[in-house]
């Protein structure tokens, strides 16, 4: 009989109607019903697949599969994905200062940082055991000044074809900058080792840097890298990155930038309409208020994204697709304030968003988590989290999961067909109360699942589309609670006792 009832509810779903039992404003939107989205997000997933795709903006991939307004995301035009707008920099003097310096010397200091680990592997990476590199000391060097210098210094030979391949690694110190306008193409060669580490300022705006090249002798699992480090700053749009990142370290990962929280910033960082594809990981570290917006993450070999110690971040209108073996958006070790917002990701390994180890008063919202073969979103160890107005569907593990965090919030989610739990909540401390509002949970493996989950306040969650394994874990006993009110109507406070009265909360996060 229900199998019957929600066959009906589907139906009426797709057309518009209303449905008696469905109880939640979400499912009444025939452009938020599970099969609805389902179809456009596997779409977008197969037109990228196929590499039709690939020239175009996640925006606009984002808009032509209908899902912006699934998301409850206002139009681009309106919402302005770039709302930092920084003074242009000024034109590039001519007066560059450029030297050849052993590149232990670059490495060496990120190290004092970040470790030595891997350093022996781009070292050994190094062609013919050469350890000069082309190190630009002052004034804003381009591409052209790249190639002039590189073979100034007889670092490469001239090469015939208009396409620059750097052979040598690349450092730019403090006060000084490098430049690549649109249409610039810095290739760093492979087999010879080459590599970019920027103490300084990076700008690429419209250019590209690509790995390319065969395997290298030395370290054959080396490949290329840029890395902007302790007080350096980046400031990347419109541009491309590929093949770039290896090893187990964040100095090597791809592209990176790794502050150093001690030293002064003589400028912002931010990361927009980008594209990176098989690249390693993005990884940052200790950046305030670093914006990473609108860009594409395509075929990455760990991590997407990986934040750590980072204050402030904002990761807003992104997506992922093709290869990922780990979490797409990792944030980690006390990166606080965190705004995870309209990202859409499509497959991969692990939590589709993980929030981890002290990273408080992250609000992860209005995102698209589709066939991760993992779970969707996890918050762990970090408190005051809000997760609200998020899509999870389709994945092989938990919707979305809760675990030793206090003052958590999972409002308004639209979870559907996971195959474990919808919404898990497990280790909280004693007396830990977790809010589930307005949720609508359809075709879970359970509706909600437990373990020590303490209390867990409901309020307004629709059930019905749930039938009949709402609860499972220490909670199970509690099913007759949402069997009798499937749409939530009434607030209740559940444990893994059955209803509490007269609990009084206690404050963890101030007020919203």
């Amino acid at each position: 009989m229900h199998e019957a009832l929600r066959h009906i509810g589907r139906l009426a779903l797709l057309t518009g109607a209303t449905v008696a039992f469905a109880g939640t404003a979400a499912l009444a939107r025939p452009d938020m019903a599970p099969d609805v989205l389902r179809d456009r997000i596997t779409a977008l997933h197969d037109s990228i697949s196929a590499g039709a795709a690939f020239g175009d903006s996640a925006a606009a991939l984002i808009d032509r599969a209908g899902l912006r307004e699934a998301m409850k995301l206002p139009p681009v035009a309106v919402q302005g994905f770039m709302p930092l707008q920084p003074a242009p920099l000024a034109a590039a003097p001519s007066n560059i200062e450029v030297q050849v310096l052993n590149m232990r010397l670059s490495l060496g200091m990120l190290a004092q940082s970040f470790g030595a680990r891997n350093n022996f592997a781009v070292l050994q990476a190094q062609a013919q055991g050469r350890t000069d590199a082309l190190v630009i000391t002052r004034g804003t060097a381009s591409l052209a000044d790249l190639k002039l210098f590189m073979q100034h210094y007889r670092l490469q030979d001239a090469e015939a074809g208009a396409a620059f391949v750097a052979r040598a690694p690349i450092v730019v110190l403090a006060g000084a900058k490098l430049r690549l306008g649109p249409g610039e193409v810095l290739n760093l060669s492979r087999p010879d080792g080459a590599f970019v580490v920027n103490f300084g300022h990076l700008d690429v705006d419209g250019g590209e840097i690509n790995a390319v090249g065969t395997a290298n002798t030395g370290t054959p699992s080396f490949r290329p890298f840029v890395v902007t480090g302790l007080q350096g700053t980046a400031q990347v749009k419109n541009a491309r990155f590929s093949g770039l990142g290896f090893g187990q370290t964040l100095k090597f990962s791809g592209f990176s930038i790794l502050r150093n929280a001690l030293l002064p910033a003589a400028d912002i960082s931010f990361i927009r309409d980008s594209v990176f594809e098989d690249v390693r990981s993005v990884s940052i570290h200790s950046v305030r208020d670093l914006e990473i917006t609108g860009n594409r993450f395509h075929n990455a070999g760990s991590e997407p994204l990986q934040i750590t110690r980072a204050k402030g971040v904002q990761v807003t209108g992104n997506l992922f697709s093709g290869m990922m073996n780990s979490n797409a958006i990792k944030l980690t070790n006390n990166s606080d304030n965190a705004v995870i917002r309209g990202n859409v990701i499509l497959g991969g390994e692990k939590a589709g968003i993980s929030i981890n180890t002290g990273s408080d008063h992250a609000t992860v919202s209005n995102n698209i988590v589709w066939r991760r073969d993992g779970g969707g979103i996890r918050v762990a160890r970090s408190n005051c989290g809000r997760v609200f107005d998020n899509i999870v569907m389709d994945n092989r593990q938990k919707g979305i999961e809760v675990r030793t965090s206090l003052g958590s919030e999972v409002i308004e989610n639209l979870v559907a067909s996971n195959k474990s739990a919808g919404i898990w909540v497990s280790a909280q401390a004693w007396n830990t109360n977790t809010v589930l509002r307005g949720n609508v949970l359809h075709e879970n493996g359970a509706g909600l699942g437990t373990a020590t989950a303490e209390l867990i306040t409901l309020d307004g969650n629709d059930f019905s589309g749930q039938f009949p394994q709402f609860l499972a874990g220490d909670l199970a006993r509690q099913n007759r609670h949402i069997a009798s009110d499937m749409d939530g109507t009434r607030a209740v406070i559940l444990s893994a006792d059955g209803l509490i009265e007269n609990f009084t909360d206690q404050p963890h996060c101030g007020v919203y």
